[in-house]
């Protein structure tokens, strides 16, 4: 049996959660299963082809990449010393806007005082701040061998067997390929328990009472906080759905190692993601990234195609194959930061926009944009574009939206025509994206954190 889409996948991934009790299952003192989530899902999406395998992220430790580690051990050990205070940590996004910003956290680092701002990847390698991926790795060889008896003093004989028939289940009722998981991942536990030990430490060092943390994947760092006493929150960055690997949970009692809070940009996220229930959810609203001056002169009959990794090379054939169909239409091939530009040769009506081009000035001076499941997409529609999704794996993460009347789906194989005709504006846009609470509500919000 092979999953035949994203929805098949989380109705097993459900399936077996209920099956095995994967949302309570300790084993080397760890809640296994809401830290390696992520990574079965991702696994699973590309062993049975619904994805294709995306790159590696650039990390600071890559040969091609210029960090000097001196200001992070030297900062970590002021730290540790009881030298630096903050109420605050970010643990910022990992890319940023043309500018060098994390938008995400930059309107509450402007708004609280002396917060301790980690640095993140490649974009923070040059800077003088704490790298957190310095961190991890110092916590990793600091305590290894305290995380090796935390985790070996955990495990049971018969966690070993649970894991894998979770594992083989999942195989079995997808079709997708976990050999590389079918164990159980000791040295996941091991990696856990270290970097919880340290940053434990230096949270409580710091005085944190709140880490805000963008993209909140690390699930000890989240345990480290809150054992520190400090209030999690992650801002939204991109999309969410009842699919979403890390936040779904179908409304579940409680979940290990999630956020206290996460702040969305409209009610609709909070309505349709289904977080657990032990997650306190804010609407803070958005604002568009771009100026006034962007927001004009809209040009009708333009369609923007916005690519994303796991599909780049089918969007960019459709845009290729839609812009030969259609030369009375003008073409925009919006790249994503992972992608690799087209080796095809363009039609005088097609052209691509680079990965540092924002998105969101598509949504406002094309007619149509078109896509399967980017952020972008929504922003489009919030801007005032008409939105037509493609039938790939993943659409569903914007079946919402379709049953809303937000997004057109054009359903089978892709055609312009259907995505142009079919295609309609919305009006109930600050559902979706709801205007940015003031600086004062905003303030009261980041006050209420507790």
């Amino acid at each position: 049996m092979t999953a035949s889409n994203l929805k098949r996948v989380f109705d097993y991934i459900h399936e077996v959660e209920e099956e095995f009790d994967l949302l309570n299952f300790k084993t080397g003192g760890v809640f296994i299963w809401p830290v390696m989530r992520l990574r079965i899902i991702r696994e699973l999406t590309e062993s049975i082809g619904l994805y294709a395998p995306t790159p590696k992220q650039p990390s600071i430790f890559d040969d091609e990449v210029k960090f000097d580690s001196s200001s992070s051990e030297r900062l970590l050990n002021e730290i540790l010393k009881g030298k630096i205070k903050s109420r605050f940590a970010i643990i910022p996004f990992l890319r940023r806007n043309q500018q060098g910003e994390d938008t995400f956290t930059k309107r509450i680092v402007s708004l609280v005082d002396n917060a301790f701002v980690f640095g993140v990847g490649e974009s923070d390698s040059s800077s003088e701040k704490l790298q957190i991926e310095f961190a991890s790795k110092k916590f990793e060889k600091l305590y290894r061998k305290r995380a090796l008896v935390s985790t070996l003093a955990g495990l049971r004989p018969s966690h070993f067997s649970r894991w894998k028939l979770a594992m083989m289940s999942l195989e079995e009722l997808t079709g997708g390929n976990l050999a590389k998981y079918r164990s159980l991942p000791k040295w996941m536990m091991v990696e856990f328990h270290a970097q919880r030990v340290g940053f434990k430490k230096l949270f409580r060092k710091l005085g944190v009472q709140t880490v805000v943390y963008v993209n909140a994947y690390n699930c000890a760092y989240i345990a480290a906080a809150r054992e520190a006493g400090a209030w999690v929150v992650e801002p939204q960055h991109g999309l969410l759905s009842k699919m979403h690997s890390t936040l779904s949970w179908s409304s579940a009692e409680f979940v290990d190692y999630q956020p206290d809070e996460v702040f969305v940009w409209g009610r609709y996220w909070a309505e349709v993601t289904g977080f657990a229930q032990n997650v306190k959810v804010s609407v803070i609203g958005w604002k568009p990234e771009i100026s006034a001056q962007d927001s004009v002169n809209r040009k009708m009959g333009t369609v923007a195609f916005v690519s994303q990794p796991e599909h780049a090379g089918r969007i960019a054939q459709l845009a290729l194959q839609s812009a030969l169909a259609r030369p009375d239409l003008r073409f925009i091939l919006k790249l994503h930061p992972k992608d690799a530009v087209p080796d095809f040769v363009l039609p005088g009506n097609l052209q691509l926009a680079g990965p540092r081009v924002n998105a969101q000035i598509l949504g406002t001076r094309c007619e149509f944009v078109v896509g399967v499941s980017s952020m972008a997409l929504v922003e489009a529609l919030c801007l005032g574009a008409k939105v037509s999704l493609i039938d790939l794996p993943g659409r569903e993460h914007l079946d919402d939206l379709v049953q809303l009347g937000a997004a057109n789906l054009v359903r089978g194989d892709f055609k312009i025509d259907s995505a142009i005709r079919d295609a309609r504006l919305f009006s109930n846009t600050q559902f979706i994206l709801a205007p940015e609470l003031n600086e004062n509500q905003f303030a009261d919000v980041l006050n209420g954190m507790s």
